[in-house]
């Protein structure tokens, strides 16, 4: 592990560059031997926790797309990432609660579950659409709801939560229809 207080100083920081270097230079060329066209989607960041320039620096070299995951303000952090490297950004995971849900029937752990809030899922999309360096995103959570991923597009019993289902129809339509502007 790196000593994050290293980077108060130039000399720390160097060496983070070079390590950081060393460990995306052996990742790339080991999956490179195997596969010369492989896309390397690179580390998946957290956003909201430090991230100095020297790991992204580091990184921008040996791999295609730089990965983020962003639960908080995707759309202002991928257009920072992307303008501070000028590497193609993926959000790589994300998602926001609809509603908390109680259920003390002992299906779920801590007696309660989310619904997934699919309108600002896509309105995320839709914004992220601006950023000419976005190739993707990601809804986090599993497609079923179940008793330690207590979030998902249908339950265990597979009933659907038509609501984030229809408001994520829209965001993909967005995107269908940005698609369709640039055939044109």
């Amino acid at each position: 592990m790196f000593d994050p207080e290293r980077l108060a100083t130039e000399i720390g920081r160097g060496e983070l560059l070079h390590l950081a270097k060393r460990y995306y230079k052996v990742t790339h060329d080991a999956i490179r031997r195997y596969d010369p066209h492989h896309l390397i989607l690179g580390d998946r960041y957290e956003v909201q926790e430090a991230l100095p320039i020297e790991v992204v620096k580091a990184a921008a070299p040996y791999v295609d797309v730089l990965s983020f995951q962003a639960f908080a303000e995707p759309v202002k952090y991928l257009s920072q990432w992307y303008q501070a490297s000028g590497k193609p950004v993926l959000w790589a995971d994300g998602s926001h609660r609809r509603e908390t849900v109680q259920d003390n029937s002992g299906k779920y752990l801590d007696g309660e579950y989310y619904l997934v809030d699919g309108k600002w899922f896509a309105e995320t999309i839709e914004n992220l659409l601006q950023n000419p360096g976005v190739v993707g995103a990601h809804l986090c959570g599993g497609y079923i709801r179940n008793r330690y991923r207590r979030k998902g597009l249908i339950d265990e019993e597979e009933q659907p939560d038509e609501i984030a289902i229809s408001e994520i129809q829209k965001g993909s339509q967005a995107v269908t229809d940005w698609l369709r502007q640039l055939e044109s």
